[in-house]
């Protein structure tokens, strides 16, 4: 399982990108070279390879965010937990973050679930749930059980 907040602020400022992608495969067991491997991978899929060495301060939010995503999507967990991920950014860069959730859970066979306002972000997805004052309002799209 991992979680990811919209809100980039929680990576840790001391640790360059490459340390914070790497921290959920450090604390899941991997060794150090499996660990450079995988993080290289996803940063270059994700067009961050530049960014390895920066620490997250010197990235814009977007590159923030996307971070994020794929420190959540490191250690190959089968569910991510999505809070408001697209919450900080404009539309184009929401767009571009959720092709790459999508991306990398279609990849990974992660199962990603997101809680959103956002309906342009929840209409992506293939089954929706909607709560209204903690109740079940709306199921669409997906199997009911």
């Amino acid at each position: 399982l991992a979680c990811f907040i919209g809100n980039c602020r929680l990576m840790l400022p001391a640790l360059t990108v490459g340390e914070n992608i790497e921290l959920p495969m450090a604390l899941n067991g991997w060794d150090r070279p499996r660990r450079l491997d995988r993080a290289r991978e996803l940063l270059g899929g994700a067009d961050l390879r530049d960014a390895q060495d920066r620490y997250p301060h010197e990235l814009s939010v977007g590159q923030q965010q996307r971070v994020a995503v794929l420190r959540a999507l490191a250690h190959k967990p089968a569910v991510v937990l999505m809070d408001e991920p697209t919450s900080a950014l404009d539309s184009p860069h929401a767009d571009q973050l959720m092709d790459l959730v999508f991306a990398l859970a279609c990849s990974e066979g992660v199962t990603v679930l997101v809680a959103t306002h956002d309906e342009r972000i929840a209409g992506r997805f293939g089954r929706r749930i909607r709560l209204f004052d903690g109740r079940v309002a709306e199921d669409q799209g997906g199997p009911r059980g």
